[in-house]
Formats: structure tokens, sequence, C-alpha cells
């Protein structure tokens, strides 16, 4: 009798164990299909049914009301976790939405006004302001004009952290007041989301109203591995020197680039379930109840976006004392890279369907990746080689950029004359107003030309079925 129970019971614990397991997949392709994750709700929901029903099937009255009492718990949990999920993300703001081509693009018609705060000092305030293809508007723009100059990037030309009147595009617009300036940036994106709105035809509806075009593409070294999947996005291959879309980035595809948890655990710190990837997965996926997040987070949650300074230092995203984007993987870039295919065929498809060039905009001697200028020549060269013309930070703002970086490598992290803050190192609106003084120099000298369509009367309303040629 004794040997049946211990049978029975071992039973029961191995099934609540797979259970468990089938629960916690159930979750990531809720994540990753959904884009919400949570696990207690899924947990606590089975438990909570497995006990009511062992309280109907319950003969002993007693039985049946432990039963009911102790299923009151996991049905707290689900409430708890239903509740602070939703408490956590209506004081989230973003500005973004996934795209099924993109990975994720801005969001139309939109203004969002976001704060970042550490100890309690406002790092900046800014109000991101979109119009109804989900472009950053710049103010007072010139949208009747049929020469358009175009931005392209990431937060960096974006503008992140910056209001909208501080943006590249936003300082253009006022020294080029006959140009129809567009701000394409997207925060977190690189070549390879230029690439596929250009292949797609999904910025159709702006540069629809151009018959003139400048293109200019911000670049700064990390794009080299969001080309690879470390940002997700729009995903490429080298098919027998064919650059082929190949839909995009799935999670797989860009954790050896970030890491999941908060900090990197070496083999020689981690536990022995550490190094076992189901289990580690399965420990970040229960590491932080979204109650316990709510209350003991380092995040101010009811102030989105405030932090404490020891907390951001803890994260790896701030080891060296900036926030920044390690090296990871430590890659060895050729001019065979794939992010240099990419930019090459942004440069063929220019020409061929609106005659014109691509420009680039490089920040060598980047702190936004913590390997400084461990890739500006292969970058310069390249560029060179492939005749793409391109200005270097170094040269835009001259001296005074590489000596505000030096500061920074002789450990002064407070005193950013480019930079927002050491928590945010996106530039700032002094780095923005001179790259647009620079570029607006460029184009009335006539270094930079705007290029006419050969068909002005070209349709852009048949996209592209595929992302490949």
């Amino acid at each position: 009798m004794l040997k049946n129970k211990r049978i029975k019971s071992i039973v029961w614990v191995i099934g609540l164990i797979i259970l468990v397991m089938i629960l916690l997949k159930l979750d990531r392709l809720c994540l990753r299909y959904f884009g919400f994750s949570m696990p207690y709700v899924w947990i606590g929901g089975a438990f909570a049914i497995i006990l009511l029903i062992c309280a109907k099937r319950a003969t002993p009255q007693g039985l049946k009301l432990a039963f009911i009492y102790i299923a009151i718990v996991p049905i707290c949990v689900v409430i708890s976790e239903m509740f602070f999920y939703y408490k956590i993300q209506s004081i989230k703001h973003t500005h973004i939405q996934t795209n099924k081509i993109l990975g994720y693009a801005n969001l139309p018609a939109i203004s969002s006004n976001t704060e970042f705060i550490v100890d309690d000092k406002v790092i900046y305030n800014a109000t991101y302001t979109h119009n109804k293809n989900g472009l950053r508007l710049t103010p007072n723009n010139n949208i009747n004009s049929r020469t358009c100059l175009n931005i392209y990037g990431g937060s960096f030309a974006y503008g992140h952290g910056v209001g909208n009147s501080e943006t590249i595009a936003a300082y253009l617009q006022k020294d080029l007041p006959q140009y129809n300036v567009k701000n394409f940036g997207i925060a977190g994106a690189g070549a390879h989301q230029m690439l596929a709105r250009l292949e797609f035809d999904l910025d159709s509806n702006e540069l629809g109203q151009c018959d003139e075009n400048i293109f200019i593409y911000e670049a700064i070294p990390h794009h080299i591995y969001r080309s690879m999947g470390s940002n997700g996005g729009p995903k490429y291959i080298n098919i027998d020197n064919t650059i082929v879309y190949q839909g995009t980035f799935t999670e797989e595809d860009w954790k050896p680039f970030e890491p999941d948890d908060n900090e990197l655990v070496s083999e020689e710190k981690g536990t022995f379930f550490d190094r076992i990837p189901a289990f580690k997965k399965i420990k970040e996926q229960l590491t932080r109840p979204y109650a316990l997040i709510y209350f003991f987070s380092p995040v101010h949650t009811t102030t989105p976006n405030a932090y404490k300074s020891e907390a951001l230092l803890a994260n790896w995203r701030f080891e060296k004392g900036y926030g920044s984007n390690p090296d990871l993987v430590h890659l060895n870039v050729t001019q065979d890279h794939i992010y240099f295919d990419i930019i090459r065929k942004i440069n063929k498809i220019l020409k061929e369907q609106y005659n014109a060039k691509l420009y680039v905009i490089y920040w060598d001697y980047d702190i936004t990746a913590q390997f400084l200028d461990k890739y500006d020549e292969v970058v310069q060269t390249t560029l060179k080689n492939d005749s793409i013309p391109f200005y270097t930070m170094s040269e835009i703002i001259g001296d005074d950029y590489k000596e505000d970086l030096e500061r920074v490598k002789n450990g002064d992290f407070e005193h950013f004359k480019y930079r927002i803050s050491r928590w945010d190192i996106h530039p700032n609106a002094l780095a923005n107003e001179k790259i647009a003084e620079f570029i607006a120099t460029q184009i009335k000298n006539g270094t930079i030309k705007p290029s006419r369509l050969q068909n002005s009367n070209t349709p852009h309303d048949k996209p592209n079925e595929r992302g490949q040629e």
C-alpha cells in the first residue's frame, strides 16, 4: 500500500513538472507571437483548475474545503500578476510597433512624451511626434517642396532623447528651407531596415511626393552587429552573391549579441544549472513576478524610465561606467561582411529606382559600442572602394569630437559635450546641429547634390511581394 502511494506521488510530481514545462513553452510562444509573457498566470491558473477539480471529486467535506482554500492561493497569484502587468504596461510609453517585414517600426500619428531620470535628476524630457506614415515630425517642414532630403538610420537619425525641433532633420530644415526634409529614422534600426524599406517600397507614400532626392544614411559601428541580428529586424543573407531577404531575425538570432539577463554570468561564476540552456531559460522566465517588479524594481514604476545609478551600473550595458553595447562576439569584419553587402544593395536600388546615390554619415571613434574605433578602418576603406561618399564625425565636428571621447577613455563620464549623458550616450542637440550645419554646407556648395527621377511619374503603389531580386 505504501509502495503504491509512493509511486503515485512520484507520478504526480513528474506530471506536474511536465505540465509546468508545457506551460512555460506556451508562455514563450506567446512572447514570440503576441509580445507578452505571464508565466505565473499560466502556472497559477493550471494549479487552480487542478485543485478545484480535486475539490469537486473529493468525498470528505473537510478535504473538499481544504482543496478550495488552497486553490485561493494560485487564483490570487493569477489576479495579482494580471493586475500588476496591466499597471506596469499602462505607465510605459512606446512609439514602436511590430512590423511583419521590418520586425519593428514607428507608430503612426502619435505624440509621446518620454522622460529619463537617474537619481531623481532628469536626463532628458522629450516629445516624439510622428506623422501618419510614422516619420518623426520635422517642425515647419516645407511639405509642398518636391525636392526631398531623406535621412535614414537608427536612433541617432531618429533623434532619441531630444525634442522634435532638435533632430538632424529639424536643423536641416532650418538651414535648407527649400527642402522637404524627411526623418526615416527608427530607434534600434540599421542599414538592413533601410534596405527592406526600399526593397519592399514601404516608404512609397513619402517618397512618392518627391521628384528630386538626396538620401543620407547615418551609420554607427553597432549597425554591423545589427545586420547580423543583434537588435532583430529584417534578416538578409548572401546567396550566390545576391542579397536575399529571409524574413525577420528570431530571438535565437540575437541572443549571442544581447544576453537576456541583467548581468553577464560566466561559466566559472554560474551554477551548474546556469550552464544548462533549458534550466537557464526557465530561470529567466520565473525570476521576476510582476508584483515584485512593481514594488521592488530599481526602476520607479510609477514614473516611467526613472532609475537609480547603482542599479544601472550593475547592468551589463553599463559595465564600462556609461551606457553602451559591449562587444560580446568579437567579430572579424572584412569588406565581404553582410553589412557592406547590404549597403551596396541600398546604393544599387537608389541608382535604379531614384537615379540617386547614397551618402553616409559615419560615427567613427564611437562609444555607442565599447570597442570605440575598432571598425573604423574597414568601414572607411570599404565605402571608399565602393565609391560611396561618406563623412566621418571627426571630419564634421573636428578635433573637438575626439577630445570629447578622450575624456571618456580617461574615465571622465560627466562632461560630455556632444552626448546627452553617461547614462544615455545618444547625440545631444548640439551634435545634431553641428551635423546638420555640415550637411547643409555640402549641399549648398554642390558636393552633395539632389538627383532628379528619370521618370517623375514612376508609381509607388505596387510594393514588391518578395524581399529578393
